[in-house]
């Protein structure tokens, strides 16, 4: 197989995934091309998130010697699929490997790709140029603030991508520019996806409320998760009042009160 030469695929990076018969959206060749400090990407369903974190990885591991990259996913099992999908990128493009794990790979050239699952204790101990935290809200906020020191002594870059998970959580936050500044903020509606039909959108609409495909679909921070309640029912409702006069009061008529406006939320 003849080996893609580093210079084309540096200033190519989309190749990564064309090299593999894939047709990268603008939004994906984008974020390939684009090396933002810190960058968090709100995406459709079947937007191709770990598709273009496997690229990315590869591109920076391939262009910067030495290197080290870690990918975090939720769980383990999504870490070894997207570490499959870089192997992929890697075979295609000739690029040798000195190392192939089922959650690393190495490169000739020194650098190192991890794919650690979303848990905090995992993900101690690196020094990365470049994490990259797929599916991120739906990782925990302690997982989130373990990663933040990975990146002090290298200076590197962050990229936060994930489908909206509801107001709350570390990645909501930053999204909303409630954290640090210096994010660049990239949304990806469904209608910036090749591959997703109007056949397809019209037959989720059907499938679903308004509201999870707003979020699904078409990058809504909904007020709630499709829980139960409506959280900003709950807050409105709040709990009532315990009676002052008559010492203790009957705990069933407590729990009774209490449970009336939620009750009220659900109806």
């Amino acid at each position: 197989m003849r080996i893609v030469s580093k210079l084309l695929i540096e200033h190519h990076p989309p190749l990564v995934m064309a090299r593999s018969g894939l047709s990268p959206d603008v939004w994906q060749s984008r974020l390939l091309h684009d090396r933002p400090h810190r960058a968090i990407v709100v995406c459709s369903r079947q937007a191709g998130k770990s598709t273009v974190c496997a690229g990315k990885a590869l591109h920076r591991a391939f262009t910067d010697p030495n290197a080290e990259i870690v990918v975090v996913s939720p769980t383990q099992r999504q870490s070894t699929l997207l570490v499959s999908k870089v192997r992929r990128f890697a075979e295609a493009l000739g690029i040798e490997l000195t190392r192939d794990a089922a959650t690393f790979l190495r490169l000739t050239n020194g650098s190192t790709i991890y794919a650690l699952p979303g848990h905090a204790d995992t993900v101690r101990g690196y020094s990365p140029e470049l994490l990259i935290i797929d599916e991120a809200a739906y990782t925990a906020e302690d997982l989130y603030t373990a990663c933040l020191p990975m990146l002090a002594a290298t200076g590197g870059d962050l990229v936060a991508i994930s489908t909206p998970r509801g107001r709350d959580g570390w990645f909501w936050h930053e999204w909303n520019g409630e954290g640090a500044d210096g994010w660049e903020r990239i949304e990806v509606p469904y209608t910036e996806i090749s591959r997703i039909s109007e056949e397809f959108i019209t037959q989720q609409k059907a499938s679903m409320s308004a509201e999870r495909f707003a979020a699904e679909y078409e990058c809504s921070f909904n007020s709630s998760t499709f829980g139960l309640f409506n959280a900003a029912d709950i807050a409105a409702a709040g709990p009532r009042p315990l009676p002052d006069e008559g010492g203790l009061p009957d705990p069933w008529q407590i729990m009774a009160r209490n449970r009336a406006p939620f009750q009220a939320a659900a109806s």
